[in-house]
């Protein structure tokens, strides 16, 4: 690998715990890796991007609808 483009957090724990997202990136300061822990922190701004202005790589956070992609899946399963 020539480095990290992008992580992406979704999904309950990812969206919801910025401990969780800190901890997950704590160990990856080898590929440039910075968060910003004020908007890390702050669950009320949504979809954002968590990383600094000096980070290598983009870090952000996407809304994920869980639920409806596991009906999708389900249902192309049902229909083979």
């Amino acid at each position: 690998m020539d480095g990290i483009d992008l992580i992406i957090f979704g999904g309950g724990i990812g969206e919801n715990s910025p401990m969780t997202r800190e901890n997950s990136l704590s160990n990856l300061g080898s590929f440039g890796i910075k968060i910003d822990k004020d908007i890390n922190n702050n669950d009320a701004l949504g979809e954002r991007i968590i990383s600094s202005g000096d980070s290598k790589t983009l870090v952000c956070i996407v809304k994920v609808d869980e639920e409806l992609i596991i009906a999708r899946e389900t249902n192309k399963l049902l229909d083979n």
